[in-house]
């Protein structure tokens, strides 16, 4: 049996009547699980009335939920009214809030009536605004009549303007 570059030998899926995937679980060669690159063995996920995925836990070859690579067992999606994701939150394997290795617990947008976003803000386990690990905590972000991206800008913590990753701290 050959291995994949995730280390592993094969996948096995479970579905619910609708099709939404409730489980990925990755498989050694004796088709029991094993732990795959990214922390996990297993991957369950709830979704609500919409089909909309709401909660994804990486569980650990114990079957409990366990820190994936990106530093978190649990990520909660949440949605406005049109199906569009506003926000997302991470947690540790015992619920409670947790750090991704980017530098935030959390993040929410705000999007106008094309579902694009306006604005996105960083979180931290309070609800509060926090830089990422370039030094960013909100980017705003401006359209034209055509729905073209005219304005892009970083501030940090404070509200101040910061330079991101590619030393910008707004582009028009």
């Amino acid at each position: 049996t050959t291995l994949s570059a995730d280390g592993t030998a094969g996948v096995r899926r479970r579905y619910d009547d609708a099709g939404n995937e409730l489980e990925t679980a990755w498989l050694g060669v004796d088709g029991g699980r094993v732990v795959a690159k990214d922390g996990c063995a297993a991957l369950r996920r709830k979704f609500d009335g919409r089909g909309l995925l709401t909660e994804e836990v990486c569980l650990g070859g114990d079957d409990r939920p366990c820190p994936n690579a990106s530093g978190y067992a649990i990520r909660r999606a949440t949605y406005d009214e049109r199906g569009n994701q506003i926000g997302e939150t991470y947690f540790d394997g015992e619920a409670q809030p947790t750090t991704h290795v980017e530098g935030y617990a959390g993040w929410r947008v705000v999007l106008d009536e094309r579902g694009r976003v306006l604005e996105k803000i960083h979180l931290d386990a309070d609800g509060r605004p926090v830089a990422d690990r370039t030094g960013v905590a909100r980017s705003t972000h401006v359209f034209d009549a055509r729905g073209n991206e005219i304005e892009l800008a970083f501030f940090g913590e404070d509200g101040a303007p910061v330079l991101a990753a590619d030393g910008c701290a707004r582009w028009t």
